[in-house]
């Protein structure tokens, strides 16, 4: 899903037009106050200005105010209840707040006004991602690339589909195109810069993200992800400065404040990191990642049993489900194992009771895979079934891991039956008191390489639990 509204799309037959679009391409080119100062000039005019309160509404939505931006739209609304861009706008505020019931009837309302619009096809390409259909979103955006192919913006969202769909060749591929397209284009150059960083092309990736921060300075994500690919490449003390120039930019930023202490924690400067992490809850204490950080913080001083709470904490929080395993990995060295298996029952659900053997999809996480391992190891004796597992071109090191450990599962081609690790941990919930958990032990000739997988743990996470 794009990270604001289509704007490509405004539906403008006024004498505003060309003030209007030229307030769209600086809205592209990341320059939000020149946008804002040419549509509140048409506004002033025309208050019900359809093409400017829209544009408008996404400039609010580019500064992080959904509040403002869903404001505005309720305005544009009220003087047109068939204003079709209105309505799609707000189906993707609605979907970016993963309110996809609200989202769904902005859909109907639209179809029945418009049969089909670029941007109406946006909206539907998303709502699909949204209930995972990834391939049928990608399908769809594949026609629309077919029938636009100089579209810069149908280049990008393919890439990001792709990307969900874990074809990550292919997408950055998409996202090289869109550049090419729109040289400016500064969601693609981020989203290129993830991607490297992923396949370890730090370098690359450093460069993507500066392109990103000169087309939009002091952005918090692109803060967020340079500090992180600058820590990983070495250069602590390059990346505190990094996040130190984002918060001039915009003060206070959360994501920036998150970076600056991750840097801080690499530098070993582990009390000022805290203090950061700290002042991130203060500032979004409902958002679950603060908390994530404060955990690390609280764990790289080795009070693992605060660091487990905040990471229970997070969990609590809307969105925070995706920290399961972080928190799993934290309450089993803080030697609270019921806690974590309940926790791991909370987020999976399975039942092996007449299956003859259990199919694992094993993690693409490291520290997971290394956290629950063990206990897979474990299955077989304590469920009494044959236990196979489904190979990913990302999980050969946790293959290679488990063979060097003595267990060699067999691989299943078959996904549909496949459960994950963390599922089949949660139905075990194996007593470390009486189950024998043998911890895994890496290659010793690639100590080197897991000591950088596992960054701040001091040795592998399953032989801190068990």
């Amino acid at each position: 899903m794009q990270n604001g509204f289509p704007l490509d799309n405004f539906e403008i037959e006024d004498a505003d037009t060309a003030a209007v679009e030229i307030a769209a391409e600086h809205l592209r080119h990341g320059r939000s106050a020149a946008a804002k100062s040419i549509l509140q000039e048409i506004l002033k005019r025309i208050p019900n200005h359809s093409g400017a309160l829209n544009c408008l509404a996404a400039e609010a939505l580019m500064r992080g105010d959904t509040k403002k931006s869903e404001e505005i739209l309720g305005i544009a609304l009220r003087s047109n209840p068939k204003d079709v861009v209105a309505i799609v706008n707000l189906g993707q505020l609605h979907l970016q707040n993963q309110r996809l019931s609200e989202a769904r009837l902005c859909l109907e309302r639209a179809e029945a006004l418009a049969e089909w619009t670029p941007a109406l096809n946006v909206l539907r390409i998303n709502l699909l991602a949204a209930d995972g259909q990834i391939e049928a979103a990608t399908r769809l955006q594949r026609e629309a690339l077919s029938n636009d192919p100089k579209n810069a913006e149908n280049y990008y969202n393919l890439g990001v589909l792709l990307t969900k769909g874990m074809h990550y060749q292919e997408a950055e591929e998409s996202f090289q195109q869109a550049i090419f397209l729109r040289p400016a284009y500064r969601e693609a150059w981020h989203n290129l810069g993830n991607l490297q960083a992923r396949s370890g092309r730090l370098k690359e990736a450093i460069f993507s993200f500066k392109r990103a921060l000169l087309l939009l300075p002091g952005d918090p994500a692109s803060i967020s992800a340079l500090v992180d690919v600058l820590i990983q490449n070495g250069r602590a003390s390059e990346a505190e400065e990094e996040a130190k120039r984002g918060l001039v930019v915009v003060p206070g930023a959360v994501l920036s404040t998150l970076a600056l202490g991750r840097a801080q924690l690499a530098l070993g400067r582990k009390q000022e990191a805290l203090a950061q992490f700290a002042s991130t809850v203060r500032a979004a204490p409902d958002h679950p990642l603060p908390l994530v950080s404060l955990a690390r913080g609280f764990s790289a001083l080795g009070n693992h049993a605060k660091a487990a709470d905040a990471a229970l904490m997070a969990c609590r929080r809307p969105g925070g489900q995706s920290f399961c395993y972080f928190a799993v990995e934290l309450l089993l060295k803080a030697g609270r194992f019921k806690a974590a298996w309940d926790l791991l029952k909370e987020n999976t659900t399975i039942d092996f009771a007449d299956a003859a053997q259990v199919s694992v999809l094993l993690p693409e996480k490291i520290l997971e895979f290394l956290s629950l391992a063990p206990a897979l190891m474990a299955a077989p004796e304590i469920m009494d079934k044959a236990v196979t597992f489904l190979p990913t071109p990302d999980t050969i090191e946790a293959e290679r891991l488990l063979a060097q450990n003595g267990f060699s599962p067999q691989e299943d081609p078959s996904a549909a039956q496949a459960c994950t690790i963390a599922a089949l941990v949660a139905k075990l919930s194996p007593d470390p008191n009486a189950a024998t958990l043998k911890p895994l032990q890496p290659d010793p000739n690639k100590l080197t390489a897991w000591r950088k997988a596992l960054a701040n743990h001091a040795k592998p996470v399953i032989a801190l639990a068990f």
